[in-house]
């Protein structure tokens, strides 16, 4: 009698543990900077470091930055923003 609920007791707490796992909220962990060059309607995203902010008035403080002194390229105009990066904390 044993024997026969052992593996179901596993087969459970694995299915429960996986529902636990599937069913976890993504949180913001943190922000990431997204840079626009435009002329007119034309917007073409500029390629930035991969850089994470942890907070986002840091995040948006370098954005500024890069909108006030980056170069854009060819007659178009800057403008940078800041993107919350979701994911799992604790994975």
């Amino acid at each position: 009698m044993l024997l026969r609920i052992v593996p179901l007791y596993l087969a459970v707490s694995l299915l429960m543990w996986m529902l636990a796992v599937a069913t976890g909220h993504a949180e913001t962990v943190g922000f990431r900077i997204e840079v626009r060059a435009c002329r007119g309607a034309d917007c073409r995203l500029l390629p930035v470091s991969g850089r994470r902010w942890l907070g986002r008035f840091a995040c948006e403080g370098h954005a500024s930055t890069i909108e006030q002194f980056g170069e854009a390229p060819r007659g178009r105009t800057l403008s940078a923003r800041c993107v919350a990066v979701d994911g799992m904390a604790g994975a």
